[in-house]
């Protein structure tokens, strides 16, 4: 059975010391699916929103294992 939950991300990075030019701010939609054996795959496209782009967008991927 295919258990897909949506979630959204949102972070935010401030690095002491730069100034307010070195903040970054980032969504990341995606969707989180229980394998089994309390595992989970988790898919998510990455959007910077703010501050300096190194990336336009990205596609992550995780397997998590919860203990």
């Amino acid at each position: 059975m295919a258990d897909f939950t949506p979630y959204a991300a949102f972070n935010y990075l401030q690095r002491f010391g730069n100034g307010l030019d070195s903040s970054f701010f980032r969504v990341t939609p995606g969707i989180r699916s229980f394998v089994g054996w309390g595992t989970y795959f988790i898919v998510g496209y990455e959007i910077p929103v703010t501050g300096p782009r190194p990336f336009d967008q990205r596609l992550t991927f995780i397997l998590s294992k919860g203990w």
